[in-house]
């Protein structure tokens, strides 16, 4: 087995199912195993997965146990002598400190779909995965990186609140209300990115 390429799917049929059918088309030339860990996933992606492509391995998670977790259980089943793992920065920092090589294929086209199982996210949520980035750089570069990116997450947090504010009078001298929606998510938004600071 030549590369085994471990994904994590949460509510994502249609981006996981875009992907699994990508690699089907593009990878010709080498022996591969794909592992989809799936993370208690609701709108139907583990069975369209085993469906449309049932020589995939898929580990169907009865709890959303975290990207981080999931990885791993993908990687202890892989097979492969080399392993792609879908977003997972963590485990890439984590392998190279251990002495593990990385390898970099400037031709390989990726599209990351940012947030994708975050959609729609809600203020807790977001905090969290604030949260997550500010800890994955204390970890890697020190308690002084960690503090820079949190005061830059709170900084953009305001920035974005004020814009909102601006955009919002200028919107409304022209009698075109933003909408109360939108008004909520970004007092929600800017709650959150204060709050870091707790």
């Amino acid at each position: 087995m030549d590369v085994s390429i471990v994904i994590v799917s949460f509510n994502t049929a249609g981006f996981t199912l875009r992907c699994l059918k990508s690699i089907s088309e593009q990878i010709k030339e080498y022996e591969y195993e794909v592992i989809v860990v799936d993370n208690a996933s609701t709108d139907g992606s583990p069975l369209r997965i085993a469906v449309e492509f049932p020589q995939v391995k898929l580990i169907r998670n009865d709890l959303n146990i975290g990207l981080a977790w999931a990885t791993t259980q993908g990687l202890e089943l892989s097979a492969g002598r080399y392993v792609v793992a879908m977003n997972d920065v963590d485990w890439s920092m984590r392998l190279w400190k251990a002495g593990w090589k990385l390898w970099y294929f400037p031709e390989a086209q990726v599209v990351h779909y940012g947030g994708r199982s975050a959609n729609g996210e809600s203020p807790k949520m977001f905090r969290i995965r604030m949260q997550s980035s500010i800890k994955l750089i204390q970890k890697h570069y020190g308690v002084l990186a960690g503090l820079t990116v949190r005061e830059a997450l709170v900084f953009v947090g305001i920035a974005g609140y004020a814009k909102w504010l601006l955009l919002s009078m200028w919107r409304k001298a022209r009698r075109r209300d933003l909408g109360p929606i939108r008004r909520a998510r970004f007092g929600a938004m800017l709650r959150a990115a204060m709050s870091l600071h707790n």
